[in-house]
């Protein structure tokens, strides 16, 4: 949708409630998406010098850029970027991006590659392409496409050097808003010498902050907003995020020079109460893993959450716990999708 055609627009806007029947019937379903990559015909190992980690409360944390970045990178949050992949799948019907980059892109990056699911997947789709998947911490997958290149780097004070230089596609998901200077990276995938090239596009997916419904079936007091609401009060400003980015991506991205600017939003059911199958699994990768999990990474770290004590982080957690599974609770948050175009002249 252009945006100067008016406001932005979900698809299927009114999603039907399923009966206990329905949710019973179904349950996550386990898959690799990176399966067909291991057959592919060649690999490249990940870099080995840089697996450091460091580990406290019980949970295991990068160390490239210590105090960087507050979340996990052990198993548990790795689980939960392979479930958020598959989700974001479903959601696009099978595509790992929108934007109109043609069939023949020879150079993409992808900033906050996590396990690298993403970059395999566009890279077995482009074997022409070189695809170079970037994060701050070491856990890529260790097997991947010959065209496939992890690098370990921290992308805000990094200079762009010829590594990502001369791209046709830059994407970001779930990482803008968790970046200290998220203009900065922006505006230097636009404006830096031979970095995007004229023509190129760029792509950002995020989780809104928002949670709401479409019936009123959301009580006053929801612990995910509880949660959501101390997050964007405490957690997020410790940190220097701004999770309200989201909603001016589009503006900023013209600011900084892009043009086509484009921007769509998918519902993303929270539980499985959808009579839809597709969005019923789609609300039980929200609810089992993808959002779920982030709720237990955070509330670890309790004292940044504005928690008193660890007992009620744990009360909390409960809370959320119950009412992710609630059935009577027809909530949903919004995908938000955002791409535009470096212009040519």
């Amino acid at each position: 949708m252009d945006l100067n055609s008016g406001p932005s627009t979900y698809d299927n806007p009114h999603t039907d409630v399923a009966t206990p029947s329905h949710i019973d019937s179904i349950r996550p379903v386990g898959f690799s998406d990176y399966g067909s990559s291991l057959n592919s015909s060649g690999f490249t190992s990940v870099a080995s010098y840089i697996l450091r980690h460091c580990h406290r409360d019980g949970r295991r944390y990068q160390s490239f850029a210590r105090g960087g970045y507050p979340l996990p990178n052990d198993d548990i949050e790795q689980e939960r970027e392979e479930m958020k992949h598959h989700m974001i799948k479903r959601l696009f019907d099978g595509s790992d991006y929108l934007a109109p980059i043609g069939g023949n892109p020879q150079r993409i990056l992808d900033i906050g590659t996590g396990i690298g699911l993403w970059a395999i997947d566009v890279a077995d789709k482009f074997p022409s392409a070189q695809v170079i998947g970037v994060d701050i911490t070491p856990i890529q997958i260790a097997c991947a496409p010959l065209n496939v290149t992890w690098r370990i780097d921290d992308i805000q004070t990094t200079a762009w050097d010829p590594p990502y230089s001369d791209l046709d596609f830059v994407h970001l998901r779930s990482v803008v808003t968790t970046l200290a200077d998220p203009i900065h990276v922006l505006t230097m995938a636009y404006q830096w010498v031979l970095n995007l090239k004229p023509g190129g596009w760029i792509e950002i997916q995020e989780t809104s902050a928002n949670i709401t419904c479409d019936d009123g079936s959301i009580p006053e007091n929801y612990p995910p907003t509880k949660f959501r609401d101390l997050y964007l009060q405490n957690f997020a400003p410790a940190h220097g995020w701004d999770p309200l980015l989201v909603n001016r991506l589009p503006d900023v991205l013209k600011q900084i020079g892009f043009v086509k600017a484009r921007h769509k939003e998918h519902k993303l059911p929270i539980g499985a109460w959808c009579r839809d199958t597709r969005r019923r699994e789609l609300g039980l990768f929200v609810s089992k893993y993808v959002l779920w999990e982030f709720f237990r990474a955070a509330l670890v770290q309790w004292p940044q959450m504005g928690l008193s004590s660890k007992q009620e982080a744990e009360t909390l957690q409960r809370d959320i716990k119950r009412a992710l599974d609630s059935p009577e609770i027809h909530a949903y948050s919004p995908w938000v999708s955002v791409w535009a175009q470096k212009p040519y002249t």
